[in-house]
Parts: structure tokens; C-alpha cells; sequence
């Protein structure tokens, strides 16, 4: 069943029309988004089997050239917010490294967690990536909550980031770059 994380996804994609990448196989966050293919499945998904089963035999040897021009495409010159992904796809990072990405905001359950750290680290050294760690439950409803009030028109979805850490007390800011 579909949760607070993917109705929340789905309600920033249907107000801003951004496009959503997922590795996960679910068509949870479908079930509430307005554009389908705003939802964008890295390694397949439910709807398509067998072309799940072709994705994740390419895991490790590189994302498909469609899948990598269209994150190359959403990703130039913005803010990649990254939220409950471990970072642990080589093919993905090596996707995001491929990209003219603004700036990286990752949130992670835990500033300790050293398997995920050390995959951020594998971002390329020029993105500016700030590490934030947050209770991802206390995120999404947040953002459940900030997304269903009308008369809160944010100018881009990067002011997300200084909006939410002023609203949420208890999301610890990390604020630090991964480059050395």
C-alpha cells in the first residue's frame, strides 16, 4: 500500500511537474500523481516485467542511454534532492557524475551510517552535496503538510530545504560538503 513518502512525492511532482527517479519497482507513487511518466523506474518496474528483468541485469555495467539522457536532461543545472536512497548503485552515481547538477541535498537517516557516506563520497568532487540527517517519516509528513497548504507558494522547490529545516526542529542539519 502506498504510504505518506509516496503521496508526498507524488503531490511535489503534480504541483511543479517535476519528474520523480526511483530504483524502486513499486507504481505506488503512480496512484496519485496526475503525469505517469513524471515517474521515471531506473530499474524497471511491476508494469513491466520483462523489462525489469533487462534493467536489472544492467545493474553494474551502466544505465541504459534513454534512462541516463533523460536524468542528464532534468538534472542540468538544478538541485537533486536525494531522499531513503542509499547511494549504493554504481550505475546511478555514475549517472549523477555524468550530469551538470547545481547542487545535491541527501538526506540520510543517519550522519553515522558510513556504507552510505562513503557511496556520497563517490559523487564527483565539483557537485556542492549537503548531507542532511532527518527521521524520513518526520520528513515526509512535513511534506505532506507543507504541500496540502494552498496559500504557500515557494518560488522553486530549492527554497524546500531552508523552509523545511526552519519548520522541523528536530532535522539536525549535517550542512557539510562531501569534497575534502
Amino acid at each position: 500500500n502506498a504510504n505518506l513518502a509516496h503521496k508526498s512525492l507524488a503531490s511535489i511532482s503534480n504541483q511543479y511537474d517535476l519528474k520523480i527517479f526511483t530504483t524502486n519497482f513499486d507504481l505506488l507513487i503512480e496512484e496519485y500523481i496526475n503525469i505517469k511518466s513524471n515517474v521515471i523506474h531506473l530499474h524497471g518496474s511491476l508494469n513491466d516485467l520483462s523489462q525489469m528483468m533487462i534493467r536489472i541485469n544492467q545493474v553494474g555495467r551502466g544505465l541504459e542511454l534513454n534512462f541516463k539522457n533523460i536524468l542528464q536532461n532534468e538534472l542540468n543545472t538544478k538541485t537533486l534532492y536525494v531522499l531513503g536512497y542509499s547511494g549504493n548503485d554504481k550505475d546511478i552515481i555514475d549517472a549523477i557524475n555524468s550530469c551538470n547538477v547545481h547542487k545535491i541535498y541527501w538526506f540520510v537517516r543517519s550522519n553515522t551510517d558510513d556504507f552510505v557516506l562513503n557511496n556520497i563520497k563517490r559523487l564527483n568532487s565539483a557537485f556542492e552535496c549537503i548531507v542532511t540527517e532527518c527521521d524520513l517519516v518526520d520528513l515526509f509528513d512535513y511534506l505532506s503538510t507543507y504541500f496540502s497548504i494552498g496559500n504557500i507558494n515557494p518560488k522553486s522547490i530549492t527554497d524546500l530545504q531552508n523552509i523545511q529545516l526552519k519548520r522541523l526542529s528536530h532535522i539536525k542539519t549535517i550542512a557539510k560538503a562531501i569534497n575534502p
